[in-house]
């Protein structure tokens, strides 16, 4: 009876030994995920601040092209 309680507690210990490098591996894996999704989310902001100033820039050539529009309509009324 002995034996078999130690065989046991020896075939635990060996389960538990398991288990906990999974965790180990799986909390390195979690690590590497959030380092990932930090950098994606800092790349992700960068791009908005970019996109905002690309938006920025087209409005203010699509004013540009209105008021060129307008001069030009008018220049061919007084031309006419």
């Amino acid at each position: 009876m002995f034996i078999v309680v130690v065989v046991f507690l020896f075939h635990s210990l060996k389960d538990i030994e398991t288990y906990q490098r999974q965790i180990e591996e799986l909390q390195a894996n979690n690590d590497k995920l959030d380092k990932s999704k930090k950098k994606l989310q800092a790349e992700f902001e960068d791009l908005n601040i970019d996109l905002d100033a690309q938006r920025a820039k087209v409005m203010e050539l699509e004013k540009k092209q209105r008021n060129f529009d307008k001069v030009l309509a008018e220049e061919k009324v007084s031309s006419a």
